[in-house]
């Protein structure tokens, strides 16, 4: 099976990001987490700023593989996950944002929230063989498994990843729209507190990473975490 030269991700960001601006400029009216004078790449622009993401993700992938895979179960491993692998994907979005100078909320989104979350979830899936099935059999379809956000599912014989029928698209969609539906009723209950019921008064300039690691622990910000995550 031939793959795909560009993560189906990327497409989908760029796309997504082009509706937003269309439905922006008719409505007049913005979400919270978008701002329209923000998103100032270009579209081909947007999908090399994903491509960097895919590309740290397949190269994190070759680390995860030969030093975790390979020693599973030996102190070396936990090692690499813990010591290396994990304060990297900590680190990440405080470095690559600033160092792509990403303004778009949507990628920032990507490169704060999902790409490094995902990527400990799945280096911890790996420190105790947890991965799913055909993941590990080969260093091509490890590293395309790392590359794309999405999860793929390969065929337990040929190890290829298998294509999703008309009926998976079927239900993605009907969860789309419903949880479309509940992050709008909660985005508009939590409109009149600007989105932030409980306040956060920020000590200090904000800028270390030890401060800002830090305010995540304080009982209003939790609260406000603890909000935003109900509707999930």
């Amino acid at each position: 099976m031939k793959q795909r030269e560009r993560p189906v991700f990327a497409s989908f960001c760029v796309l997504l990001t082009k509706w937003m601006n269309i439905w922006c400029k008719i409505t007049n009216l913005y979400p919270p987490f978008y701002t329209y004078t923000h998103t100032n790449l270009s579209p081909p622009l947007s999908k090399k700023v994903l491509l960097v993401t895919a590309i740290c993700g397949a190269l994190t992938s070759i680390l995860i593989y030969n030093y975790i895979v390979r020693q599973r179960g030996t102190w070396n491993a936990y090692l690499v996950g813990y010591g290396i692998i994990i304060p990297i994907c900590i680190a990440f979005p405080y470095v690559m944002i600033p160092l792509l100078e990403i303004e778009n909320k949507i990628l920032k989104f990507c490169h704060i929230s999902i790409f490094p979350i995902l990527t400990m979830f799945r280096c911890s899936e790996a420190m105790y063989g947890f991965s799913p099935p055909s993941v590990e059999h080969s260093h091509q379809t490890f590293m395309l498994y790392y590359a794309n956000i999405p999860h793929i599912h390969f065929d337990p014989k040929t190890h290829v990843p298998l294509k999703s029928s008309w009926a998976d698209v079927k239900e993605k969609l009907y969860y789309f729209v419903y949880e479309l539906c509940v992050v709008g009723a909660v985005l508009s209950f939590l409109s009149p507190f600007d989105y932030v019921p409980w306040t956060v008064e920020e000590k200090g300039d904000g800028v270390l990473l030890l401060k800002e690691v830090g305010s995540l622990f304080r009982w209003n910000h939790i609260l406000n975490n603890l909000m935003g995550a109900s509707k999930y």
